[in-house]
C-alpha cells in the first residue's frame, strides 16, 4: 500500500445534509500551491452548483437509479404520473447519524412509508460521487484507484457507532479502507484557515494568527 504522502491524488467527498459534492487535489499541484482544489460543477437547468441535492431514488426492486437533481427530476415525473408509490426516494438521511447510538441495522423511511437499509442508501450516495469522479479522470487520465486516498467529513458531533457507520458504507461503496479517512469538519477547516495565515494569505479578508469555525451549514452553494 502507498503511504498517504505518496498518493498521486486526494479526493474529498461532502455528503450533506442537504447538498453533497466533493473536490480533489493532485500531490503535484500542493506541492507547489496547497490552496489549489478542484472541484465538481453540476449543471441544473440555468442554475451551476458544486453540489448536488442529497437524495437517492431507487427503483421498486430496490436497486439504485439516480441521485441529486436527476433523482428529484424522475421522482417528479413519476408523481405527475401517478407511478411513484414503489418507488424508494429518499432525503435529508444524513440526519440519522446525528442519533447517539447507530448500527448497521438501522432503517430509513421515505415520504411514503417504505423502508430501506441505511447502509445500503448511504453506500449508494458515496458511491455514486466516487463513480463520478472516478469517470471524469477515465476519459483524460490513466489513474488506478490505489493511487487515491479519499476523505470523507463528518460534524463532531457524530458519536463513535455513527463515524463507524459511515466508514462501513464507504467501505460497501467500493473504498478501500486502507485507503480512507474519515475526517472532522472543523479540523479541516481548522487546518485550511492555519494553511492560509501561513502563507500570508487573509481569512475572509482579515490577515491574522486567530480565526473561528463557524458550521452554517445546510445550505446548497
Amino acid at each position: 500500500m502507498l503511504s498517504v504522502t505518496s498518493k498521486l491524488l486526494v479526493a474529498a467527498i461532502d455528503l450533506g445534509t442537504d447538498g453533497s459534492g466533493y473536490g480533489y487535489s493532485f500531490r503535484s499541484d500542493y506541492e507547489k500551491d496547497p490552496m489549489k482544489v478542484y472541484t465538481r460543477t453540476w449543471n441544473s437547468g440555468c442554475l451551476r452548483s458544486s453540489k448536488q441535492p442529497t437524495c437517492v431514488l431507487c427503483d421498486p426492486a430496490g436497486h439504485f437509479d439516480s441521485f441529486g437533481h436527476e433523482a428529484e427530476d424522475k421522482y417528479c415525473r413519476l408523481s405527475e404520473d401517478k407511478e411513484h408509490y414503489n418507488w424508494y426516494f429518499l432525503r435529508n438521511f444524513i440526519n440519522m447519524l446525528s442519533e447517539k447510538q447507530v448500527n448497521m441495522e438501522f432503517e430509513l423511511t421515505d415520504e411514503k412509508g417504505l423502508k430501506m437499509p441505511a447502509i445500503q442508501v448511504f453506500s449508494m450516495a458515496i458511491r455514486y460521487l466516487k463513480d463520478d469522479l472516478l469517470d471524469n479522470f477515465k476519459s483524460h487520465l490513466d489513474l488506478r484507484e490505489n493511487e487515491f486516498h479519499w476523505v470523507l467529513p463528518v460534524p463532531a458531533t457524530w458519536s463513535v457507532s455513527a463515524k463507524e457507520f459511515f466508514r462501513e458504507a464507504a467501505i460497501k461503496a467500493g473504498i478501500n479502507g486502507e485507503n480512507l479517512t474519515i475526517a472532522l469538519e472543523h479540523d479541516a477547516a481548522a487546518v485550511y484557515c492555519e494553511a492560509l495565515t501561513s502563507m500570508g494569505l487573509s481569512c475572509g479578508g482579515l490577515l491574522d494568527d486567530k480565526y473561528m469555525v463557524i458550521d452554517l451549514g445546510g445550505t446548497i452553494l
